[in-house]
């Protein structure tokens, strides 16, 4: 009995050292990319702190220039939010394109909008690329193409028009969660940036009332990071080069949403 029980507890250490150093990982854990200038693509006020707000909030702690540029038109309140979060993870700027129509006047049904509001046409595809080549970032994030919310998708296929015909050349670009998990191929450990995303996410007070968004997306940064042998949270990624993104979306002609648009449907400021 002896021998049985000093086999299984060594079969079990065995087990243990597989588990902690051994098994198989489905991604790469990198730091953060090397960048003076960083700048998040942001759909809506609160998705940039949602989607890679740990990750800014490193950027901001080794010295880079971090610029949120929103797209939608969130309102006054939302705003204010958005500044107050800027604080909390360190961004240097924040941008309001103000697209889609005012808060004031939107409609919400009973069920989930399948339309995109974000619109992709000349005048949003040469603002968005006229702040690129002003801000002329090393690295950019953006929301996932397949991300479940119609804005999110138009958003990754408006940056792609306008980086087709942008100046600036851009290496990486770094494609991050909200609504729907990804397929990452890259994570970035945010253990110690975890309690500042958490609060991030709720200074946007008006979108947390009724859905606890900072519980939700830190338990998927907690199993993106148990999953891959990180004690603690990462933001998770997929990481393209503007041309490989292109063909991606090429290949998947996503969003058809946002291409049923009104001709206009509001302005850059």
């Amino acid at each position: 009995m002896a021998l049985v029980k000093l086999v299984k507890k060594r079969l079990r250490r065995a087990q243990n050292l597989y588990w902690e150093y051994s098994r198989p990982l489905f991604c790469q854990v990198l730091a953060p990319p090397d960048a003076r200038r960083v700048l998040v693509l942001s759909p809506h006020i609160d998705d940039d702190v949602i989607g890679c707000g740990g990750v800014i909030r490193q950027h901001a702690d080794i010295g880079a220039a971090v610029v949120s540029v929103y797209l939608r038109d969130g309102g006054t309140i939302r705003e204010t939010e958005a500044r107050r979060a800027a604080e909390i993870v360190g961004l240097s700027e924040v941008r309001f394109m103000r697209w889609g129509p005012p808060a004031s006047t939107r409609r919400w049904g009973p069920v989930p909008t399948t339309k995109s509001l974000i619109p992709i046409q000349q005048d949003t595809v040469q603002a968005l690329r006229a702040l690129i080549e002003t801000t002329k970032p090393d690295v950019l994030y953006a929301p996932f193409f397949l991300d479940p919310h119609p804005d999110h998708a138009s958003a990754t296929y408006l940056l792609d028009a306008a980086l087709s015909s942008c100046r600036t050349r851009i290496g990486r670009l770094y494609l991050y969660e909200v609504w729907g998990p990804l397929v990452p191929d890259v994570l970035i450990d945010i253990t110690r940036q975890a309690d500042i995303k958490r609060r991030a996410i709720n200074a946007h007070c008006s979108q947390v009332e009724n859905i606890d968004m900072g519980e939700g997306i830190l338990g998927l940064n907690r199993y993106r990071a148990e999953m891959n042998r990180i004690r603690g949270y990462a933001e998770a990624f997929m990481r393209v080069t503007p041309k490989e993104l292109q063909k991606i979306l090429r290949a998947t002609d996503f969003p058809r949403t946002s291409r049923e648009l009104p001709e206009r449907q509001g302005s850059g400021s």
